[in-house]
């Protein structure tokens, strides 16, 4: 298989930058009561690593659409009170976008070298749903798409009352998705302590590479890939916290020349 370069977004608008950022940071917040806080982190910690994925998301979809892609979000779209399954529809495929945001770039931007990663925590996890269809409109086996960024840090800062306000709703809803409307979106902006003031911040102006795709003509080409450091040209690059089925990123059909990119 041609290896194709990756496609490399490294002059992202301020605009879409800072639309990404109250998006992710708007959904983080209003779908934490219902995210289980596996590992006993801080809240604002907890808000952020929510963020992270969505921010990403909302960036990737503008820069496709900025390509010229139809792009169909609101098919994959679910509501804050349940768990996200793909994020995409794009030629008759649902999609779900996977992104590292890494520690250190790759020597000589050798994106392609790194792993694509897909969870496999548990027998259900993302590695065991690959194949599950959940938009009926979509004809294609599912596909994912493999994303990463430059090392940047988001944070945020939570005051005393807000972090009470989020925890109270957590204990009320037990960190679990629900079948029903718990609260209104505008509910919850009125009544969050201070909403208006927060903001998402970001230590510097991310770049995007886009490399490979996987669906299940490739599946063959991913193995165990244990917790722990990830090494790219002798340089550590990344460090994973849980089990991955992986394989290299390069080693996979390129994204940017199936949607022409490249």
């Amino acid at each position: 298989m041609a290896s194709f370069p990756p496609i490399i977004f490294d002059d992202i608008a301020d605009d879409v930058i800072k639309r990404a950022k109250s998006q992710a940071l708007e959904y983080a917040l209003i779908s934490k009561p219902f995210t289980f806080n596996r590992m006993k982190k801080p809240m604002s910690e907890c808000v952020v690593n929510i963020a992270k994925g969505k921010f990403v998301e909302y960036l990737f979809v503008s820069l496709c659409r900025e390509q010229g892609l139809l792009v169909d979000t609101d098919s994959c779209e679910t509501p804050f009170w349940q768990r996200d399954h793909r994020d995409f529809v794009l030629m008759d495929r649902e999609w779900d976008i996977k992104s590292i945001f890494l520690h250190s770039v790759p020597p000589n931007n050798a994106f392609n070298d790194c792993p694509a990663l897909i969870p496999n925590r548990f027998r259900n996890d993302q590695w065991g749903t690959r194949d599950y269809r959940y938009v009926p409109s979509a004809s294609e086996m599912p596909a994912y798409v493999f994303l990463f960024l430059s090392h940047i840090e988001l944070r945020i800062e939570l005051d005393t009352n807000q972090v009470t306000f989020i925890q109270r709703l957590c204990h009320e809803h037990k960190e679990q998705a629900v079948d029903q409307e718990p609260f209104k979106r505008e509910w919850f902006i009125e009544r969050f302590p201070r909403f208006v003031d927060l903001e998402l911040e970001i230590d510097s102006k991310p770049i995007i590479a886009v490399t490979g795709m996987a669906s299940s003509n490739q599946w063959r080409l991913f193995n165990d890939q244990p917790k722990g450091p990830i090494f790219v040209g002798g340089q550590k690059v990344y460090h994973t916290a849980i089990n991955n089925k992986s394989c290299r990123s390069g080693d996979l059909p390129s994204f940017g020349e199936l949607v022409g990119w490249v």
